[in-house]
């Protein structure tokens, strides 16, 4: 047979493609998961190159290239790391060469029915013992020049993209400065690069979750110090008093109903109000406040306080209740809980300080928490302040989350190379932001191809979904109405929470004993008033619910969440989370749940701007730039084929099948999706109620009408005209 690196082989005849599904095992294998992006990329470069070379001519021209890539990319380390491995196994590198040379002459459809292949191949003994690039006797290890050896020994210097440099020469200038970083842009890179370009500086590095902060930990020089908001408090408040380690240690870092209850001497039958306390509690220790106020009660529950008269769910009691448990959580010597947002509360209020740094990292900073953007704010001029993130991910409002960019009066430099996904996806998403008003310079930069599509992909793939409801819904579709009861399904934070809230709401239904209500449903005293809440309150899982209940047995449904979760997300058939849950994450194939609000559409732009909800409008834009940017490989959105046909259509885009009009209406406004609208921020308006119900009515007639005349014209009912 013709060896695919030239020449011919001896070996009995195999299968090609299984060969090429080798090399990709062989050649992702060699390599932690974290250099595996930056090298594919390359070797999809590099190969592109070298178009016509072959065997060992293009052996000896990746080698160079790489040694090349490994003094001066951006990605050096990568690099260097993938020469070691391949100077002792030769095969790793033509194994890389193979799968990219085939990659780079297959069409989008073609290289995601390769991928989809190579994630479930099972290579054999006897492929392993016939596959061309793994033949022959090995040669002896490659060394590495001199100056790859010397550049792997010494601390990494990059040479970063453009846009990278930029902003190393706007930090070197000793000034603040904000990072406005796209979706998968590289800050973190950009930031090591800024910590290895000032050795002598002793820099702080705030991390947004723990997940990162290891990773920093790891990677960072030895001149940062990486800690998370609550590790720096912890260390301030906690680290030197054994009575709020003991406190802290109690219910690890949480305050739980009970612990409400129990502080104010009320009956269990008051779970409701402690829910309701410890909500508020929580608003406040995260706002900027010295005190709690009405503000700090959440919205969906000061609304329910206000038409009940009736003691202790009055707001007064409420705020005396919060101020005495805040000062029971500040004493030492008292035993109820210290929560992690405690520590930093009590940290801020005794006027925090940030000593022993030249300057401060804050990553995600445009969703920062007033707290400690009080306790940022307050070192002006004293502590130079780089904020980075992207306030088009800014998603956590509704927690009392703030822009901290928008705060900080200094030059600003931009990330918009993306590379996690391709071009086809950047422009779809530049279309979308310009539609809204928000036009943003974002630039496709992967090595691969990611197909936008009304298909929906073989699993495993990725459900996100707006709400926790449309994460029961996604559970619900894969499992019992596609047919596939016996697949595996991994809900991102566990199916613990969604399980309670549906046994609770089935508890509800029947009249059942409730001894410890969901948040969701803490004010639900019986099933009508949640039929009701359905109705008037901005509360998508009680309308979730509703539906549920009319199809399903709610606690066949927990069991069912609960037998079907995997105890891995790499082992599961679909993989479901919120898009709260998915920030800062990615997934190769990801498919958009139907419960998103449609805000691309001008009527339900008109509705928020009636209402002067110019805020939430805003979040909602985020959330759907959010959800875009999640996707490598694959982004499918056949629940929302109005997104689909307005942006990502077009040359280079693919094209949608054919939609029945009966299932999408004329302009794209499903019914679904209006009832979602009506629910979230229309219930709200009571004052305005009918006028919003005429409006809807009359929208919902048009589109409706539009969907049926569109559907007999096509069954030639109707001709053009009529």
């Amino acid at each position: 047979m013709l060896s695919p690196f030239g020449g011919e082989e001896e070996t009995k005849a195999i299968p090609l493609e299984e060969e090429i599904l080798l090399a990709w095992r062989v050649f992702s294998a060699a390599l932690p998961p974290n250099f595996l992006a930056p090298v594919s990329a390359s070797l999809h470069t590099l190969v592109r190159e070298a178009e016509g070379k072959e065997g060992a001519e293009l052996e000896a021209y990746a080698w160079e290239r790489l040694e090349e890539l490994a003094r001066t990319s951006v990605v050096k380390d990568a690099i260097q790391s993938f020469l070691e491995v391949a100077a002792e196994k030769p095969e790793v590198l033509r194994a890389g060469l193979l799968w990219f040379r085939t990659w780079n002459r297959l069409s989008p459809e073609e290289r995601e029915a390769l991928y989809r292949k190579a994630e479930r191949f099972k290579p054999t003994a006897e492929l392993a013992s016939k596959a061309s690039f793994l033949q022959g006797p090995p040669p002896p290890p490659k060394p590495l020049s001199p100056s790859v050896q010397a550049a792997r020994s010494s601390p990494p210097r990059f040479t970063p993209t453009p846009e990278q440099e930029e902003a190393v020469r706007a930090f070197l200038s000793r000034e603040d400065m904000k990072l406005v970083a796209v979706a998968g842009s590289g800050k973190t890179t950009t930031l090591r690069l800024m910590a290895q370009s000032a050795p002598k500086e002793r820099l702080l590095y705030v991390a947004f979750n723990r997940s990162v902060r290891d990773e920093a930990e790891r990677t960072f020089p030895g001149n940062v110090e990486v800690l998370t908001l609550h590790g720096l408090a912890h260390r301030h408040v906690v680290r030197g008093s054994g009575a709020y380690q003991r406190k802290l240690a109690a219910r690890n870092g949480r305050v739980t109903p009970g612990d409400v209850l129990e502080a104010l001497e009320l009956p269990r039958e008051r779970y409701a109000l402690a829910y309701v306390i410890r909500s508020t509690l929580e608003a406040f220790l995260r706002s900027a406040s010295e005190v709690p106020t009405p503000a700090h009660i959440p919205p969906e529950y000061r609304e329910v306080l206000q038409r009940r008269d009736k003691d202790p769910f009055s707001e007064r009691y409420v705020l005396k209740a919060v101020r005495l448990i805040w000062k029971l959580m500040q004493d030492p010597d008292d035993s109820f809980p210290l929560s992690f947002d405690g520590f930093v509360k009590i940290w801020a209020q005794a006027g925090a300080k940030i000593r022993g740094y030249d300057a401060v990292l804050v990553d995600e900073a445009q969703d920062l928490s007033p707290v400690f953007l009080q306790v940022l704010e307050a070192h002006r001029g004293e502590l130079r302040r780089v904020y980075v993130g992207d306030p088009r991910q800014q998603i956590y409002g509704w927690r009392g989350a703030v822009n901290a960019m928008d705060k900080l009066d200094a030059p600003e430099r931009k990330l918009t190379w993306s590379f996690r996904f391709g071009e086809d996806l950047a422009r779809g998403v530049r279309r979308f932001l310009a539609h809204v008003g928000s036009p943003i310079e974002l630039h496709g930069k992967a090595p691969w191809d990611t197909e936008v599509s009304l298909a929906r992909p073989e699993p495993p793939y990725t459900a996100l979904c707006r709400t926790n409801a449309g994460a029961v819904e996604a559970v619900t579709s894969f499992l019992l109405e596609e047919g596939r009861e016996g697949a595996r399904v991994f809900v991102v934070g566990g199916v613990d929470e969604i399980a309670w809230l549906l046994r609770d709401a089935h508890l509800l239904k029947v009249g059942g004993e409730r001894e410890k209500p969901h948040p969701e449903l803490a004010l639900v005293e019986n099933w009508e008033e949640l039929e009701e809440l359905a109705k008037e309150v901005n509360h998508p899982q009680a309308r979730m619910l509703v539906r549920l209940a009319r199809r399903y047995d709610l606690l066949e449904l927990a069991r069912l969440l609960k037998h079907a979760q995997a105890d891995e997300e790499g082992k599961a058939d679909l993989v479901v989370s919120t898009l709260h849950k998915a920030k800062g994450r990615e997934w190769d194939r990801v498919v958009l749940w139907g419960d998103f609000i449609p805000v691309w559409d001008e009527k339900v732009r008109e509705f928020y701007r009636k209402q002067g909800a110019l805020d939430e409008l805003k979040e909602e834009e985020n959330v759907v730039y959010v959800a875009l940017t999640r996707a490598r490989r694959f982004l499918g959105l056949d629940q929302l084929p109005d997104l689909h046909e307005r942006f990502f259509q077009g040359e280079g885009l693919v094209k949608p099948p054919s939609v029945s009009p009966l299932s999408v209406g004329g302009a794209g406004v499903s019914a679904d999706l209006l009832r979602e609208l009506e629910v979230r921020v229309l219930a709200k308006l009571e004052d305005r109620l009918k006028e919003v119900a005429e409006v809807l009515a009359a929208l919902l007639v048009e589109e409706a009408s539009k969907a049926v005349a569109e559907a007999m014209r096509e069954m030639g009912l109707l001709g053009e005209e009529g």
